[in-house]
């Protein structure tokens, strides 16, 4: 099974050229089971065709306020984190030179006031 650290996938085998490969192509090889449903369920619908290569920050800051409309910011920040490993695979893979989450501030909990 695959995971989600640093994992060295073989994709040359699979595709012409990796850069082309969707979000959700390359999370579905990338992801454990575990945390597939949760991939399917928040990433997938925003950023699954889109090519990993093609993601910037303000796409993911986008999909971030997104998930926050609906979440709360400790569930918005552990889809956040799946996603941040998926595309760490990408880089540790070379598919993408940089992971873009890390230009995105993670959304931060709300104190509560008494």
């Amino acid at each position: 099974m695959l995971g989600l650290k640093g994992t060295n996938i073989a994709l040359e085998e699979e595709f012409d050229d990796p850069k082309d490969m969707t979000v959700e192509e390359f999370g579905i090889k990338s992801i454990n089971a575990n945390k597939m449903a949760a991939f399917k369920n928040y990433v997938v619908p925003y950023f699954g065709k889109t090519k990993i290569s093609a993601i910037k920050p303000m796409d993911i800051q986008d999909w971030q306020n997104r998930l926050l409309t609906t979440l709360t910011p400790s569930s918005a920040q552990k889809y956040r984190s799946i996603f941040y490993n998926i595309l760490q695979d990408a880089f540790i893979n070379e598919i993408i030179v940089k992971n873009p989450m890390q230009l995105v501030k993670a959304p931060k909990q709300k104190l509560k006031q008494n």
